[in-house]
């Protein structure tokens, strides 16, 4: 079965790069799902161990690729009697020498969302308009009359993973042994890891825990393990060449509703918003772009860095011609900017850093750029409709 489910799965990135036929993706999809609900199944009866590990990696496999809503309520089904199965089981997570060990390994103590000094370079203060209301109907009314982004401090201070997140344990403990797709800059990959049309074969597939560990604490690139570079998202990447592992633009609260649990809804934000997970080590950077939605970035984890400019920058910006491939992305690397131009981006530029609990108010059509200052996680909530 694991043989099985590992070229069924190859066949599925290869398509997402192809652009092949939905409905052999769907019939692919299909076989997959099949496959590894038997394969997990027989897993499960090795014991605990093989339970709550092999059987999870293969069904996470699976659902990571699933190409119809009715494969991905089957396998996220076989999944939670298996997390049931084994609560009372297997402890999840480091043990505690091990827990210690993370927390030791930089000058972060739990509870501080700080958890590494960055030698990041600040933006000068350019200045983003914050919303001071605190009171739900006040935030309301303020995102629906904005026109520009906006910056609402502490909106989120009180939600749960603002406290629970900023401890690598619970991470590791709750979803450390959920696989999950991380962005790799092309730097870090053999060769320039492009696929065909145009689009980017640069994802490891990795768990949670490994992620932490190796990236995010261990300061190593997320392909020092040797894991083939695949394209399990059809979500184009969006890393910075440099970057050594990204959990980014990923569904990751559909795939894992124990971490959905420690969110809230933001007030004026649809109930509908699709919601996205931004997680990795400080340096972390996302390449100046536009999306065609409107969006919420919330920071519940570290600080981060956030530039933006009006559509008409578009020049400026050097983007592409409008109708073109990538003509929501500028190739203007903003890290190795001369001072003549950085000059010129500065005076169209406005600025917010992000504090755990903060967020921003992003219109669609609106060119920005994010960093991470520390070791950072933050969550996209994305919409298209008018603001509510």
């Amino acid at each position: 079965a694991k043989v099985l489910a590992a070229g069924l799965g190859k066949q599925l990135d290869l398509l997402r790069l192809e652009s092949a036929n939905s409905e052999t993706g769907v019939r692919l999809s299909s076989a997959l799902t099949a496959v590894v609900l038997v394969g997990a199944a027989a897993l499960s009866r090795l014991g605990a161990e093989a339970r709550s590990g092999a059987a999870t990696a293969l069904l996470d496999g699976a659902l990571l690729r699933s190409r119809a809503p009715s494969h991905s309520k089957l396998l996220r089904q076989a999944i939670s009697a298996l997390e049931d199965a084994s609560l009372d089981v297997l402890p999840r997570g480091p043990s505690s020498k091990r827990r210690r060990r993370l927390w030791g390994s930089g000058t972060a103590q739990p509870g501080d969302t700080n958890l590494h000094a960055s030698s990041c370079q600040r933006w000068p203060p350019l200045g983003l308009r914050a919303c001071e209301a605190t009171e739900d109907e006040s935030l309301v009314a303020a995102f629906g009359a904005a026109v520009e982004p906006l910056v609402a401090r502490a909106i989120a201070k009180k939600w749960p993973a603002v406290e629970r997140w900023s401890d690598p344990a619970y991470l590791a403990r709750v979803a450390g042994h959920r696989l999950v797709p991380i962005e790799v800059g092309a730097s870090h990959l053999e060769g320039d890891g492009v696929a065909s049309e145009g689009v980017t074969e640069q994802q490891i597939l990795c768990t949670l825990e490994e992620f932490v560990e190796i990236v995010v604490l261990g300061g190593r690139a997320a392909t020092c393990g040797g894991g083939a570079p695949r394209s399990v998202s059809s979500t184009v990447p969006v890393t910075a060449a440099g970057t050594r592992g990204y959990l980014a633009q990923h569904p990751l609260f559909d795939q894992i509703p124990a971490l959905a649990s420690d969110l809230c809804h933001p007030p004026g934000v649809p109930s509908c918003a699709d919601r996205r997970a931004w997680f990795g080590p400080a340096c972390t950077a996302t390449p100046i772009h536009y999306d065609h939605h409107h969006g919420l970035l919330v920071q519940i984890v570290g600080h981060k860095l956030v530039l933006l400019w009006p559509a008409e920058a578009r020049a400026l910006l050097r983007a592409p011609p409008v109708g073109s491939e990538l003509a929501n992305t500028s190739p203007i690397d903003v890290e190795a900017l001369g001072d003549a131009e950085r000059s010129a981006l500065d005076a169209a530029c406005i600025f917010v850093e992000l504090t755990p609990g903060d967020a921003v108010l992003i219109p669609k059509g609106w060119w920005h750029y994010a960093r991470s200052l520390t070791v950072s996680f933050s969550v996209s909530f994305w919409w298209d409709d008018e603001f509510q």
